[in-house]
């Protein structure tokens, strides 16, 4: 589903600057968002879905690794 940065920030609870902080250092443009003919940006809600389990996991299994060695 293609949605708008309020409709993403309705669904998500992402604040405007999460938002673009997101756009500026994880997402990627044609991928997670892009331009409208209208210059609006516009976002995929499942791809970003699908960032936000990846991001995660990958957080899940940074803090079990600290847990097994020790670092925690």
């Amino acid at each position: 589903m293609n949605v708008t940065e309020a409709k993403l920030s309705d669904i998500t609870g992402y604040t405007k600057s999460q938002i673009k902080h997101r756009r500026q250092n994880n997402w990627e443009m044609g991928v997670h968002f892009w331009k409208d003919e209208r210059n609006a940006t516009i976002y995929d809600l499942e791809q970003i879905e699908q960032w936000q389990r990846q991001t995660q996991q990958g957080l899940l299994s940074l803090e079990g690794n600290a847990e097994y060695t020790g670092t925690r």
